[in-house]
């Protein structure tokens, strides 16, 4: 349980991170629940733009506000390498 605390911690930062260096606004990581959908972690929406949804696995979801200003597929390979670790 402590190591997926704290890769959620370190995937937060890196979201943030990566918000802040594009600025493409609000970029998160969203856990599906059948048809719930909750906040997991990284940069909240600063806008009122709908964000746009990646699957990373069957569990998450990535959102964005802006994702024309990001590699988008090199992002979840990334986030999918790092959630598979936990």
């Amino acid at each position: 349980m402590a190591k997926e605390i704290s890769t959620f911690n370190e995937i937060e930062k890196y979201l943030k991170d990566i918000s802040a260096e594009y600025g493409c606004g609000g970029l998160w990581i969203a856990e599906k629940m059948g048809r719930r959908i909750s906040f997991v972690c990284g940069e909240r929406p600063s806008g009122f733009e709908p964000p746009s949804m990646y699957r990373i696995n069957e569990r998450y979801l990535l959102f964005c506000e802006k994702p024309d200003r990001l590699k988008i597929e090199e992002l979840l390979n990334k986030l999918r390498e790092d959630i598979d670790e936990s």
